[in-house]
């Protein structure tokens, strides 16, 4: 999400919308489950969270 604001500045309502996206690339460039994202672990907003290993 970080990367995405710095490089489409201003534009925060689009990322909002693109979370969930930008989280799953996140998950699989970390090397993290995506599965665990996409099964329905989601905040209340309906976004996927990142979960990240210790």
């Amino acid at each position: 999400m970080v990367w995405w604001l710095a490089n489409n500045p201003g534009e925060v309502a689009k990322c909002v919308d693109l979370l969930g996206t930008l989280t799953r690339l996140s998950a699989a460039a970390n090397d993290l489950p995506v599965e665990a994202i996409e099964d329905g672990r989601a905040d209340d907003n309906g976004h996927a969270q990142l979960m990240l290993s210790e």
